[in-house]
């Protein structure tokens, strides 16, 4: 690569700080040091701290924010093992966090991957509608088990905008002699970093095996190319999405631990017993 990997690294984690995906259900909470989202969705995904950078006292008056922030729900925070974290994390764990994932920082030059090919049986679609986007939906809620709740009317409309105003793409495979979605994978794009940031890359179980993973990479690759972007790269989960982007000569430059708090449990109170013997 014509970048470090560690510069790279810090390309991707500042691709993390970015909040135009954000819906407008959630409220950004940012100074230059820290950034987090606050939602009243129950969803750690809208619920989550982007960018830590403080120390010492000020981490400490920050972490006690936190804990407010989200005191009703459940929350996420990413943590970046080439910073300073030993501080950082007792106090995570004294209210309420706990690793939860560990993702791979993959990048590749644009110009390194080869041009887009044809994947018999399956083609590709741009989202443009709501309709596309509810197909790259219904793929993503059948690969996750539901696990994923499928966007509101307002994130959708929202994701829609963004894309309509060229601030990222998303691809739909369609299964030509069904017509059913089976796979999508998106892309946002940063030119004042010189990336696109792939995201969602996903494909049923009925369909894997036959390269279209590998057709949706070269496919956004392309896009990039276009768009000037000279790599592309993403936060690839180690057990499944990091081997496979390995093997298609993604470089990995760093890891991310994504940390979570489940939501408290719901406590009722009881009233008095106001009986008289």
């Amino acid at each position: 690569m014509n970048i470090s990997p560690a510069d790279a690294l810090l390309i991707l984690e500042q691709c993390n700080w970015n909040t135009d995906w954000v819906p407008p259900h959630t409220r950004v909470v940012e100074t230059a040091e820290f950034c987090a989202l606050v939602s009243p969705v129950v969803s750690a995904r809208f619920n989550s701290v982007l960018r830590c950078l403080e120390t010492g006292s000020a981490l400490s008056a920050r972490i006690e924010q936190i804990n407010t922030l989200y005191a009703d729900r459940s929350a996420r925070f990413h943590l970046y093992p080439h910073r300073p974290g030993a501080a950082l994390q007792r106090q995570l764990q004294a209210i309420g966090f706990a690793p939860d994932a560990e993702y791979d920082a993959r990048v590749i030059e644009t110009q390194e991957v080869s041009p887009p090919s044809r994947v018999h049986g399956v083609h590709f679609k741009a989202v443009m509608s709501a309709d596309t986007l509810r197909d790259a939906d219904r793929v993503i809620t059948r690969v996750f088990d539901g696990a994923r709740q499928p966007p509101t009317d307002e994130e959708r409309q929202h994701q829609l905008g963004e894309i309509r105003a060229h601030r990222m793409c998303q691809l739909v495979g369609y299964d030509e002699r069904s017509g059913h979605p089976v796979a999508q994978g998106g892309v946002a794009f940063y030119p004042e970093l010189g990336i696109g940031l792939l995201f969602g890359g996903s494909t049923v179980e009925s369909h894997r095996g036959r390269g279209i993973y590998r057709a949706l990479i070269k496919a956004r690759a392309e896009i990039c190319r276009r768009k000037g972007l000279s790599m592309m790269g993403l936060w690839a989960q180690k057990e499944t999405s990091s081997p496979i982007t390995a093997r298609q000569g993604f470089t990995n430059c760093g890891t991310m631990a994504r940390w979570t708090r489940p939501r408290p449990p719901v406590t009722h109170a009881h009233p008095q017993d106001s009986s008289s013997c």
